[in-house]
């Protein structure tokens, strides 16, 4: 108890402290999930920038032209001009696309920019099929499976073999979440610079998108973190037996 004011203050014992920095890992890892998901299906603030990888007609600093593939969706730039479409779940035709996202270019009909979307489209439909998006629902089952766990442990039911089952499926769900992310953010970021390296001098130059890189590396890091504490957090109350004396 620590004086404030006139006043005694409770200090938060450890064991909060603990819940509420897994809650932080909780929000962090879904904003930086969703944030690397819905990179490029809008032109809302920071959106365009969450690319997988860029595609531009030779020298990048040099062009007015350029195309921006995410996960689900295709950005095209021209000048100061940036427009976004999804390509998830209906995905339309190249010269549709190229009348979309360059509504304003009168070479967006031009066989080299329905070539640099025709390639962003297979990559984005061949290669860059990513399991960010089968990683995000396992972490998000794995919160309601962490809940229940919770839930049986305040009950003191932690010895019943339903509650053994959960606690099971919470890990391997929570496991399965971290590798699923961990493993999207490794590919991606491997082909992305692998592509952006063997473009060098190429007809096609291919840019790395180092920001949609770096949330998927922490939505990673904030599940793994969250996966180490949840032993903490859901540790058994201690059951206390005292002897009766006669």
């Amino acid at each position: 108890m620590v004086p404030f004011f006139g006043k005694k203050m409770r200090m938060p014992s450890r064991h909060g402290l603990l819940k509420v920095l897994a809650g932080l890992f909780i929000i962090s890892a879904l904003v930086f999930q969703t944030l690397s998901l819905t990179g490029c299906i809008s032109t809302s603030p920071t959106i365009p920038s969450l690319y997988v990888v860029s595609l531009t007609h030779g020298d990048p600093d040099n062009t007015t032209v350029q195309v921006r593939m995410g996960f689900f969706g295709i950005c095209g730039i021209h000048g100061s001009e940036t427009n976004c479409v999804p390509t998830r779940p209906a995905q339309p035709s190249v010269p549709d696309l190229a009348a979309k996202i360059f509504p304003e270019n009168k070479n967006a009909t031009s066989k080299e920019v329905e070539n640099l979307i025709t390639v962003a489209l297979n990559l984005q439909n061949g290669i860059f099929a990513s399991p960010l998006a089968g990683g995000a629902v396992a972490f998000v089952l794995s919160l309601a499976f962490v809940l229940l766990h919770m839930r049986n442990l305040r009950k003191a039911e932690y010895y019943s073999t339903s509650v053994k089952i959960v606690k099971r499926a919470t890990y391997a769900l929570l496991v399965l979440a971290a590798a699923g992310t961990g493993g999207s953010a490794l590919a991606i970021t491997q082909a992305a610079d692998a592509l952006q390296y063997a473009s060098q001098g190429t007809s096609v130059v291919f840019t790395a998108g180092e920001t949609l890189q770096v949330c998927q590396w922490i939505a990673f890091g904030c599940q793994a973190a969250f996966l180490v504490l949840v032993p903490v957090i859901s540790k058994p109350r201690e059951v206390v037996y005292v002897k009766e004396v006669v």
